[in-house]
């Protein structure tokens, strides 16, 4: 954005991020929580990524793994043991980090004990 000599605003790159579904304000990526609730910094709603998002980064993410692995000359009990071992660092990577690759769903955050089903 081109705001001329007299801008005062610093200049910031706005990496991927969401809108909050309530008020839609712009979430920066950084403020994003990939797990639990979070607030909206204007109209401090509690939102959350939906677990969709984070269930097919992580599947795809251990598809890529799995075929990488098997393309080196993985077989049987070894490709396996590779998958079972790298699942959960691959799942922490994906959790933390596919916000800032992928833009995230944002939802409003309703507790798992929740008997509702308030997310539609």
């Amino acid at each position: 954005m081109d705001c001329g000599e007299n801008c005062d605003e610093p200049h910031t790159v706005k990496l991927l991020g969401g809108r909050c579904p309530e008020c839609g304000a712009e979430l920066e990526t950084g403020a994003i929580r990939p797990v639990g609730a979070f607030p909206c910094p204007q109209c401090k709603t509690p939102l959350q990524v939906s677990e969709d998002f984070f269930s097919l980064a992580i599947w795809a993410f251990v598809a890529l793994v799995v075929v990488a692995s098997y393309l080196v000359g993985l077989r049987g009990l070894r490709l396996v043991a590779v998958g079972v071992f790298v699942f959960i660092p691959i799942a922490f990577i994906v959790v933390n980090f596919s916000k800032y690759l992928i833009s995230p769903t944002i939802e409003r955050y309703v507790p798992k004990t929740s008997t509702l089903d308030l997310r539609k």
